[in-house]
């Protein structure tokens, strides 16, 4: 539920611009109750939540798929280059 760490950081109303479609009352309504929204620490919801804030609001086919079309597409604006030690 990217929309709910939206509403975590203040940004409800992007959250509502990203997902109009989706029935946010009620389900911000289950998240409060603790309704099927278990508590994560995990790093990869704050990918969701810039992936969904960079356009990526559909549903993902599995794990990750967020942050990897995100950094997929910082790729192409910017391009890297790995090197051997990384350390300059």
């Amino acid at each position: 539920m990217r929309w709910a760490r939206l509403d975590q950081a203040g940004l409800s109303a992007v959250a509502d611009r990203l997902f109009p479609a989706a029935p946010r009352a009620l389900l911000r309504q289950a998240a409060r109750a603790g309704v099927n929204a278990p508590q994560s620490s995990s790093a990869g919801r704050l990918f969701d939540a810039f992936a969904a804030l960079a356009g990526f609001a559909g549903a993902q086919s599995y794990e990750g798929e967020a942050a990897m079309r995100l950094e997929a597409m910082a790729c192409l604006l910017r391009p890297i280059r790995l090197t051997a030690g990384m350390g300059g």
